[in-house]
């Protein structure tokens, strides 16, 4: 699931479209996107994408090793504005 490419036109929670400009919030460890209140709403009571079931809980191993050089770092809100263009 390398990079932080983002190509989705909808918010799979209420299935309404991305508007142009709209904030989005990508998962940083799937890279799926939602509109911030849909997932916001979400995540207050589950701790997983609701696309994939991904889990966003950080997995300590005792082998720090394992996590070092990843290349993946996320993001201090998680907040990313897409903007759409007509006709893609």
């Amino acid at each position: 699931m390398g990079g932080a490419s983002f190509t989705a036109t909808e918010c799979p929670i209420c299935l309404g479209e991305f508007l142009d400009g709209e904030k989005v919030r990508v998962l940083p460890k799937c890279n799926h996107g939602f509109h911030v209140k849909c997932i916001d709403t979400w995540l207050m009571s589950h701790s997983s994408c609701p696309n994939c079931r991904h889990s966003l809980l950080e997995h300590k191993t005792e082998n720090k090793d394992v996590t070092a050089g990843s290349g993946r770092q996320p993001t201090d809100n998680g907040d990313l504005v897409i903007f759409v263009q007509e006709g893609s």
